[in-house]
């Protein structure tokens, strides 16, 4: 993945608009794209076969958005980081698939619950993959905590109006997101 983004970034340079200067930040930007591109494919993939497309769908999009600004635990290589994030994506398979033995709705609020308190205590967490000056924290730390107050509410209403599906995945992707929030603040104390 790093050969890739390298070679990206050096014909943006070579052969675009890109300054030579700022080629280490093309990289970083390419190749967060790329795997964001790539775990969007895998998880589609994983869908149709599952026959949970929709479900994956909801989960990956409040998951992307809440993650992306309130950090975590992050693997030290692209492989692990694609092991890792089969590994979840997997786990929302299943729990999607067994969604009926639970009571959604109850369910749905605890994890919300785990998710506020994590995200009001910690977020955002950072670590080398995503360093941040003082001022950037701060801007996140507002930023996720207003996006799980949204997600929340967004989860709510959709119980009310009969769209439990839609709640439950929410619930699932702040749950996975805050759980990587307290992964992160380990490994970060060791």
């Amino acid at each position: 993945m790093v050969s890739v983004s390298q070679r990206i970034a050096n014909a943006l340079v070579r052969y675009g608009n890109g300054s030579e200067a700022n080629v280490d930040i093309y990289e970083y930007g390419i190749q967060a794209l790329l795997s964001f591109a790539i775990n969007a494919v895998v998880t589609v993939i994983l869908g149709v076969l599952f026959g949970v497309v929709s479900e994956l769908i909801l989960f990956f999009i409040p998951f992307a958005l809440h993650r992306s600004i309130s950090g975590g635990y992050h693997a030290k290589t692209w492989w692990g980081c694609v092991v890792f994030s089969g590994i979840v994506i997997a786990f929302v398979i299943l729990l999607c698939k067994l969604h009926f033995a639970v009571n959604l709705f109850f369910a749905s609020i605890l994890v919300s619950f785990f998710a506020a308190i994590t995200t009001f205590c910690f977020a955002p967490v950072v670590n080398s993959n995503h360093p941040l000056n003082n001022d950037e924290r701060l801007r996140f730390r507002k930023l996720s905590r207003s996006m799980t107050a949204i997600l929340i509410t967004l989860e709510i209403i959709a119980f009310f109006v009969g769209m439990s599906r839609f709640g439950f995945c929410v619930a699932l992707a702040l749950g996975v997101s805050s759980s990587m929030q307290v992964i992160g603040v380990i490994q970060g104390r060791r």
